[in-house]
C-alpha cells in the first residue's frame, strides 16, 4: 500500500506529507521497507521540485527523518535515494554525499551526485578530486561527460582542472549537440576559445541550421571568433529562427562583435514585433544603441519595454545604452528613479549614476542615493 500510495499522481505532494504527518506506522514503513525506497525517492524529489517553499520546509520536517533511516538501511547499489534527498534538503544531506562520492569516485553514477552538489551551488573545490578521478575514468563518453563538464565549468570551477579531460571528449564528441553547453560553459568560466574553436567550427558543420544552435553562435561571437567565419552560417539561421524568443541572444553578440547593424536590422524589426516587450529583449536594445544603431527606431520599442520592465534588474545596461547613445535623459528619468528606488545600492548603479550624470540628470536628484 505505502509503495502504491507514493508512485501515486492523483495525490498532490501536499497532501502526500500530510498523509505521512499523520500516520506513524506508514512513516515507519517507508523508512524501513527497502521496497518503498524507491518510491519515496520519488516523492522527495516532487517536493524539491515543488517550487513551493512552504511546502518543501513542511516536507523536511516529515519526510527527511524518513530519508535518514531509509539511508541507513538503502542496499541499492544505485544513489538514487541519496541524490534525491540531497536535491531536497543540500545541507542536511551534504556530508552523506560527500562521503558517497569521496567512496566512488569513479563509478559512473557518481556524476549525477557531482552535477547536483554542483547545482546546489556547493563548493567546487570540495569535489575537485572526485571530478578529476571520475573525468579520466569516463573522458570518453557522451552526455554524461557533458552534464559534469558542464556543471563544473558553470558553477565556479577552474577551467585548468579539466582542461585535459575537455580536449580529450572534444576529440570525441565536439559534434554532438550537447557541446553546445560546454562551449559555452567554458567561455562563462574565462576559459580560452582557441581550447574550443575547433569543436565549435565541427559542431556548426552538422547542426548550423537547428534552433539550439543561438548558443554556440553567440559563445563563437562573444569569444572574438571573428564575424566572417560564422556570417554565413548565422544568416540562414537568422532565415529559419530570427524570430524565436532565444534569438535575442544572437543579435546581442553579433552587434557586440561589431557585425553590423545592417545586416540583421530588418530582422531585429520583425523579432521586435513579437518579443520586443519580454525581459530578454534588454539584450537587443543594449546591443542595438551600443553598436550606433539608430535611437528613434527602437525609441518606441523601448519605451513599451519600460512601461513593463524599468524596475528589473537588467534594465540597467538599457539605462546605460540609451544615455550613450545619446538618448533624451528626460524620456527616461522616471523610469531611472523607480529603479534606484529598488536598486540604489547595488554595485551595479554604478552604470545607472553614471548615464544620469554624463547626461547632466540633475545630481540633486540622485546624490542621497550615491550616497549610500
Amino acid at each position: 500500500m505505502a509503495q502504491a500510495l507514493l508512485r501515486s499522481r492523483l495525490l498532490a505532494p501536499a497532501g502526500l506529507v500530510e498523509l505521512i504527518a499523520e500516520d506513524a506506522a506508514l512513516a515507519r514503513e517507508l523508512a524501513e521497507d527497502r521496497a518503498c525506497h524507491g518510491p519515496l525517492s520519488y516523492a522527495a524529489e516532487r517536493l524539491a521540485r515543488s517550487g513551493d517553499e512552504s511546502l518543501r520546509a513542511r516536507g523536511a520536517v516529515v519526510i527527511e527523518p524518513i530519508l535518514e533511516v531509509a539511508l541507513d538501511r538503502d542496499e541499492q547499489p544505485s544513489n538514487l535515494l541519496l541524490r534525491r534527498a540531497f536535491a531536497l534538503d543540500p545541507d542536511r544531506f551534504a556530508e552523506r554525499a560527500l562521503a558517497e562520492m569521496r567512496r566512488a569516485p569513479d563509478d559512473h553514477q557518481t556524476h549525477f551526485l557531482i552535477v547536483a552538489w554542483l547545482k546546489a551551488g556547493r563548493s567546487p573545490d570540495a569535489v575537485a578530486a572526485v571530478v578529476t578521478r571520475w573525468l579520466r575514468a569516463h573522458a570518453w563518453a557522451n552526455q554524461s561527460t557533458s552534464f559534469v563538464l558542464g556543471a563544473w565549468l558553470s558553477e565556479g570551477g577552474d577551467v585548468e582542472t579539466v582542461r585535459p579531460d575537455l580536449a580529450l571528449w572534444l576529440d570525441r564528441h565536439a559534434e554532438i549537440a550537447e557541446a553546445r553547453y560546454v562551449y559555452s560553459a567554458w567561455l562563462h568560466a574565462k576559459g580560452d576559445f582557441e581550447a574550443i574553436a575547433p569543436g565549435m567550427r565541427r559542431w556548426l558543420c552538422r547542426h548550423a541550421e537547428i534552433e539550439d544552435a543561438s548558443y554556440v553562435y553567440a559563445t563563437w561571437l562573444d569569444g572574438n571568433g571573428g564575424v566572417e567565419a560564422v556570417a554565413p552560417d548565422i544568416r540562414r539561421w537568422l532565415d529559419r529562427h530570427g524570430e524565436i524568443a532565444k534569438a535575442t541572444y544572437v543579435y546581442a553578440a553579433w552587434l557586440d562583435a561589431k557585425g553590423g547593424v545592417d545586416a540583421v536590422a530588418p530582422d531585429i524589426r520583425r523579432w521586435l514585433e513579437r518579443h520586443g516587450e519580454i525581459p530578454d529583449a534588454s539584450h537587443v536594445y543594449r546591443a542595438w544603441l551600443g553598436a550606433k544603431g539608430a535611437v528613434d527606431a527602437v525609441a518606441q520599442d523601448i519605451r513599451r519595454w519600460l512601461d513593463r520592465h524599468a524596475e528589473i534588474l537588467e534594465a540597467s545596461h538599457v539605462y546605460a545604452a540609451w544615455r550613450g547613445a545619446k538618448g533624451s535623459i528626460d524620456a527616461v528619468a522616471p523610469d531611472i528613479r523607480r529603479w534606484l528606488d529598488r536598486h540604489a545600492e547595488i554595485p551595479e548603479a554604478s552604470y545607472v549614476y553614471a548615464a544620469w550624470l554624463g547626461a547632466k540628470g540633475s545630481i540633486d536628484a540622485v546624490a542621497p542615493d550615491i550616497r549610500r
